[in-house]
């Protein structure tokens, strides 16, 4: 199972159709929660997802509300090209989009992890704005310098660091 915890920015963009948020249980792996902040670049909405384990992230550039109320399909879309722009093979893509099979909603709740996406959002404008990445490639350019960067809160113990893509691999091996 997994579950996609959404921020009040994301939960406010569904209007009257709000989906029920699920009571999570205690036990979920952190690999199992993906973390979704609403935000706009060029008057764009756009998604970050992140990873609660190893804030591996993605970007989902204009999106329209009736994509964001169809979060879980979005979720697998995104997420599929995301893991291809980062040369996964397809048996690793396939195994991943099978842990992402069944997905439940729930509402944002770990500081870390939002304050990790908060740096992030702020990388990932300034890459944009600075080297002027507008092409769909060139996005996906700085999306990949994302999940290269130095991030701290990953791993067990409160001073650990690591490369998102390096963990994501890491943990990809032990599913």
């Amino acid at each position: 199972m997994t579950i996609l915890r959404l921020t009040n920015k994301v939960l406010k963009e569904f209007g009257r159709k709000k989906p029920a948020l699920a009571g999570v249980p205690g036990n979920v792996s952190s690999m199992d929660e993906w973390y979704v902040n609403l935000f706009r670049l060029n008057r764009r909405k756009c998604l970050l997802f992140a990873n609660a384990g190893t804030l591996f992230s993605f970007v989902a550039v204009g999106v329209a509300r009736k994509d964001i109320q169809n979060l879980p399909e979005l979720f697998r879309k995104e997420l599929s090209k995301a893991l291809f722009y980062e040369e996964f093979s397809a048996g690793e893509i396939q195994r991943v989009m099978k842990q992402v099979d069944t997905i439940t909603i729930a509402k944002a709740c770990n500081r870390s992890v939002l304050g990790s996406m908060n740096q992030m959002l702020f990388e990932y404008e300034h890459t944009v704005y600075r080297h002027q990445y507008f092409e769909d490639r060139e996005l996906i350019e700085a999306n990949r310098d994302l999940n290269r960067s130095l991030r701290s809160a990953i791993g067990e113990g409160r001073n650990d660091y690591g490369v998102p893509i390096e963990e994501f691999k890491k943990k990809l091996i032990l599913l």
